[in-house]
């Protein structure tokens, strides 16, 4: 009779003991997810995405008779640094590319001139990261101001004629979301605006001095 309250007492201490033990393991996964988002959201990371642009501002290329100077391709690079307060800076380098062909009247005849045009900006911008749920997923944005520098190159029967260079100062922003294949490595795919004010004036187009650009950016990126 004596074994029975022993037996019970051993029961009931193994069991406060299972529930302590699994207590802990459960606080112990919540930590470490939480440390596992804090750690993938911040930090070093570099970044590199392309994709579609469309200058949504007006563009006049006169005598336009091929391509389209508002569409084109783009492509980014650049550096974050970010904080544990998911905040930090971060430099970009954004380029779009586009050619088109403008004719132009000379008397009875007409001259055609193929023209590549590029815009190059170069910012500064501050950065942040919210967290989700899953360690997996996060939201980036970004804001910022630089210089902008368009060129454009100028040919005729495919021989080199003259080029361009014209200067600006833009704000920029983007949005996006991220998907981490690992704790460094990450997908993007984001929405990003740059405008700028830049007085061109030349050969087939002229601009009212303001550029809007849009553009659908996917890459990847990489935390360090």
């Amino acid at each position: 009779m004596k074994r029975l309250p022993i037996l019970a007492v051993l029961t009931v201490a193994a069991a406060l003991s299972f529930n302590v033990f699994a207590a802990e393991s459960d606080a112990k996964d919540v930590v470490d997810v939480n440390v596992l988002k804090l750690e993938s959201n911040t930090g070093h990371f570099v970044y590199a995405s392309g994709g579609p642009g469309l200058i949504i501002s007006e563009v006049k290329a006169d005598g336009l008779a091929g391509g389209d100077p508002n569409f084109g391709g783009q492509l980014k690079v650049g550096y974050d640094w970010i904080s544990k307060k998911k905040i930090g800076v971060g430099f970009i380098y954004s380029g779009y590319f586009t050619n088109f062909t403008c004719v132009t009247p000379k008397g009875m005849k007409a001259s055609k001139t193929d023209e590549d045009w590029a815009l190059n900006y170069f910012g500064a911008q501050f950065v942040g990261r919210i967290m989700l749920k899953s360690p997996k997923w996060s939201l980036r944005y970004a804001v910022g101001l630089g210089l902008m520098v368009s060129y454009e190159g100028l040919k005729q029967r495919d021989m080199f004629i003259g080029k361009n260079y014209d200067y600006g100062f833009g704000f920029n922003w983007s949005f996006g979301i991220t998907y981490y294949v690992n704790p460094n490595f990450g997908i993007n795919l984001a929405l990003s605006d740059i405008e700028a004010v830049v007085d061109q004036q030349y050969s087939g187009i002229s601009n009212t001095g303001k550029i809007d650009r849009l553009d659908l950016d996917l890459g990847v990126s990489y935390r360090f």
